[in-house]
């Protein structure tokens, strides 16, 4: 994955983006069939701490890894069927909640609680996913396909 002047973002190897596609897909299926909740609980898995926290999953903040989680955060919406404006607002309402930023961080004028890095790297995670150049894994067994929200084992680079 690049950000937005064409540097690689570095991510964790226990987030895959075609894992974290995959889900995002699923749950739209899930929902598709009637599993509508207005809160998803894979959101969570982004929240500070969370299993999908990339700048975080060591228990302390890693900067090498600042831009993955948006990024991830767009790929996994894009899966999802979200429509790219609701996702930021959803991420802007928990960085409202949450967030803490150097006051020095530029953020967006429209998505007030985000900083411009974030917006645009959520906009990568979707483009990556719309281009199809980040394609998920096969469904797995409905036997195992349940949307706990455990990320599966397989690394991969995107």
């Amino acid at each position: 994955m690049l950000d937005r002047f064409g540097n690689l973002i570095y991510r964790p190897k226990k987030l895959d983006p075609k894992e974290i596609l995959r889900q995002g897909k699923a749950r739209l299926e899930e929902e598709n069939k009637g599993a509508i909740s207005y809160t998803d609980p894979a959101y969570l898995h982004f929240d500070h701490g969370g299993a999908w926290d990339g700048q975080r999953l060591k228990g302390y903040f890693q900067r090498e890894f600042l831009d993955a989680t948006t990024v991830l955060i767009g790929i996994y919406c894009c899966g999802k069927g979200l429509p790219e404006s609701e996702c930021l607002d959803i991420t802007n309402l928990f960085a409202w909640a949450k967030g803490t930023y150097p006051s020095t961080t530029r953020m967006h004028p429209v998505y007030k609680s985000l900083p411009v890095r974030n917006v645009i790297n959520t906009h990568i995670g979707y483009e990556l996913v719309r281009s199809g150049r980040i394609k998920p894994y096969p469904p797995r067994p409905a036997s195992v396909n349940k949307t706990s929200g455990a990320v599966g084992s397989m690394a991969g680079r995107a």
